[in-house]
């Protein structure tokens, strides 16, 4: 990754978080005058759900233009992958919510309700498109352009934490469950990156798998209510998931192939994209 492709990284992940932040820190600071659930409330959740694929939106179009938006716009409808991936995308959260929920019973404690409701509606269905156009559309492949894929997860993953930090602020949520949240998440990049990178850069695919991790997380962590036992072992599943991915892939590419397919380099373009390009082909 050039300089320019570093300074355009840089933008967005600062310009997603001062979106993010400013528009949560009200609920916050004044959370009478701006209560979770009123309708202020609600626009401004809405507002920080989709700031990662708003600036994602602004930069493609500052840089590079209709082609650049078209490029990147054009992931989200890219279906064509072997239909496996799109079973795990929609039942592999789901899978590990139930066992996460069921395994309490074993030792006699008490399980957690099957579906609690979550005071952001926007959180389930809204939210992975506002977000995954950002993370996994943009900013994974200039990461991946300058890190192999794991690390590109990673790092990916600590961002995409953090940028869910003021949500743990929020009065009713737990923020004693903020550690457990962030392991779990960057399990959860790993995850992502598998599936991004073994379906030709799908974000389709991506987001039917964000909806699925969303509401298994209605079920377990709804702010206040949030189950320590289930929470818990939900990480530590997904902690297991991503391990396997590590063992079983590549970890330049987390595919089974050590370079990645010609779907998976961002073609044309500027900054960034050329040195995605030049990075693939070395």
């Amino acid at each position: 990754m050039d300089a320019a492709g570093r300074r355009q990284l840089i933008i967005f992940v600062f310009g997603a978080f001062a979106i993010s932040w400013g528009s949560e820190l009200p609920m916050i600071l004044a959370p009478r005058a701006f209560p979770i659930t009123s309708l202020r409330g609600l626009e401004l959740l809405f507002l920080a759900s989709i700031s990662p694929s708003l600036m994602a939106v602004i930069l493609t179009g500052a840089h590079d233009g209709v082609t650049g938006l078209r490029r990147m716009l054009a992931q989200v409808v890219r279906w064509r992958a072997r239909p496996v991936y799109y079973v795990v995308a929609l039942a592999l959260p789901t899978g590990l919510s139930l066992l996460a929920q069921a395994a309490p019973g074993l030792w006699g404690a008490a399980s957690p309700a099957l579906f609690i409701p979550s005071p952001n509606p926007w959180a389930p269905t809204v939210s992975p498109p506002g977000e995954e156009l950002g993370w996994r559309g943009y900013a994974l492949p200039r990461l991946q352009s300058s890190f192999q894929a794991l690390g590109a997860s990673l790092v990916l993953g600590a961002i995409w934490a953090l940028w869910h930090a003021p949500q743990w602020l929020i009065p009713g949520a737990r923020i004693t469950l903020f550690p457990l949240f962030f392991v779990r998440i960057i399990a959860e990049s790993v995850f992502l990156t598998w599936l991004y990178n073994n379906t030709g850069r799908s974000l389709l695919i991506v987001i039917l798998a964000h909806v699925g991790m969303n509401l298994s997380v209605v079920r377990l962590v709804p702010f206040g209510q949030g189950n320590l036992a289930g929470q818990s072992i939900y990480m530590l599943l997904f902690c297991a998931v991503a391990a396997l991915i590590v063992w079983r892939t590549n970890r330049a590419t987390l595919t089974r192939e050590r370079r990645p397919p010609l779907s998976l380099v961002v073609d044309g373009g500027t900054g960034t994209d050329l040195a995605a390009r030049d990075a693939y082909s070395a």
